[in-house]
């Protein structure tokens, strides 16, 4: 199977930061309705699939919430798709976000933990960033924080070094 990972560094080593790295705070977006559903930690027990499914499903709704404010005076021109509100929809990316006629694919990675900042990519997803170049994002969502990374433009940030892609040889290939 093959995994890539992205390590995200907002800031250069010169201090400056980056023009397609956004980091925003979602405390005042996200209301304590989210709170509740962040408890339903405490009832997965032992079933890692479904703990990180859960953040994911927590993670994405966020972004949802957070487009849906952002965008909440422009209904007329934006459109906004959850494609995994119902169920899984298999597509390389979470969101789709139709602003100005152009379509936006967001992928969006969630983690609990505010100091986990590498995160796996498909082979899709991978293909999605070098077909969609400006027009695919991926959103790093610290749930527990509730802080937000955009990568904008995944593709120039890659060959800018603003992001590191890394390799990894998955266990189950080598036994």
């Amino acid at each position: 199977m093959f995994l890539g990972w992205v390590q995200v560094s907002n800031l250069g080593a010169n201090g400056e930061n980056f023009e397609n790295i956004e980091v925003i705070d979602l405390s005042d977006i996200i209301t304590s309705g989210f709170e509740t559903s962040r408890s339903a930690f405490n009832k997965i027990e032992g079933n890692v699939g479904s703990h990180q499914r859960m953040v994911g499903d927590i993670g994405e709704e966020m972004v949802y919430k957070y487009l849906q404010k952002k965008y909440s005076s422009q209904t007329r021109s934006v459109s906004i798709k959850w494609e995994n509100e119902n169920c899984e929809s298999h597509l390389p990316y979470d969101i789709l976000l139709i602003k100005n006629r152009k379509k936006y694919h967001i992928e969006v990675k969630s983690t609990r933990t505010n100091d986990e900042h590498s995160f796996s990519l498909s082979i899709n997803q991978i293909e999605a960033i070098v077909e969609h170049r400006q027009y695919y994002s991926i959103y790093r969502v610290y749930t527990e924080t509730k802080k937000l990374i955009i990568l904008n433009n995944i593709h120039q940030c890659l060959t800018k070094q603003h992001l590191n892609c890394i390799l990894a040889i998955n266990s189950q290939s080598v036994n």
